[in-house]
């Protein structure tokens, strides 16, 4: 999830991805930027993250559940901003089916790893 050659694959765009505390993420062109902010291997990392028409970032913790040989991911956002820098609200449930049919929906459709219906 966070090789740059992964994440062009299944994103299918470009991609950036410096993986160390204060690299870069930008995926889909640029539209999805981030900034790493905690790395623990397996376990968890947390960003600032945000889309590019954002003047403010928001807080994503990825976290990662080992059990049964599986691992269930967890994504958590705060203090998404209520406005874009063009002054259009931002709705909540946008950011969460983005994140469900752009990346995950990707990821096991390029991989193959399993998704959990909801």
């Amino acid at each position: 999830m966070t090789e740059q050659i992964q994440i062009c694959q299944f994103t299918r765009c470009l991609a950036v991805s410096e993986l160390r505390v204060g690299g870069k993420l930008e995926m889909f062109d640029g539209s999805i930027q981030a900034i790493y902010e905690e790395i623990v291997d397996d376990k968890k990392i947390r960003m600032k993250w945000k889309f590019k028409e954002w003047e403010d970032y928001a807080d994503c913790v990825v976290d990662f559940v080992s059990f049964n040989d599986s691992c269930e991911v967890n994504v958590t956002i705060t203090n998404i901003p209520s406005h874009d820098s063009f002054g259009s609200h931002i709705h909540i449930e946008n950011i969460q089916r983005g994140w469900r049919e752009n990346i995950f929906k990707m990821i096991y459709g390029i991989f193959g790893y399993p998704l959990r219906d909801e």
